[in-house]
């Protein structure tokens, strides 16, 4: 089977997700592809189309000869477009799910337990979800050795810990009972 050169309408929507740049390089890069595939040299073609860029203006990195053989090796053999996407873009666009607010609330209070030490927090939740504990605003959650639930990192909880005013408020509370 023939490699296409095109991306396949069943991933226009991924390929829509890409900022327009990168949708305008994966364009370049494959019609550059497309045409060193039909060449019989496909070495020499790389270099002749590498020049043929330079000299309309496409500068920069990723359009030497030597970078388009290795694009042409690699989309060849794997028949993907996927695999020309730089990887800091690479990511799975697919938004994170919304934290139920029963799980934010009680993240918070494991925060304030925890003296605003979010890390130690985790590290609790951490120890909760291994020993297969409810939590709340999910209803089964399967324990996955190693692994927690998406959304669950450290650094994403981080953004949901009590704000200055919650703590400071929480402090008020607590002196006065």
């Amino acid at each position: 089977m023939e490699p296409t050169f095109e991306i396949p309408a069943a991933d226009a929507a991924i390929f829509a997700s890409l900022p327009i740049s990168e949708q305008t390089r994966l364009r370049l890069i494959l019609a550059a592809l497309k045409e060193i595939h039909g060449s019989e040299s496909k070495q020499s073609a790389a270099w002749i189309i590498a020049v043929k860029m330079s000299r309309q203006g496409v500068h920069g990195r990723g359009y030497s000869g030597a970078r388009l053989m290795d694009y042409y090796r690699r989309y060849t053999a794997t028949r993907s477009w996927g695999t020309l996407v730089r990887r800091t873009l690479a990511i799975a666009r697919t938004p994170i799910q919304a934290l139920p607010a029963e799980f934010l609330s009680m993240w918070r209070e494991m925060v304030a337990r925890h003296h605003g030490n979010v890390a130690a927090a985790h590290v609790a939740l951490r120890c909760c979800y291994a020993a297969g504990s409810a939590v709340p605003g999910y209803t089964d959650l399967p324990v996955k050795r190693g692994a927690l639930p998406r959304g669950w990192s450290l650094a994403n909880l981080r953004r949901y810990q009590p704000t200055k005013a919650e703590r400071q408020l929480r402090v008020v509370r607590q002196s006065l009972n």
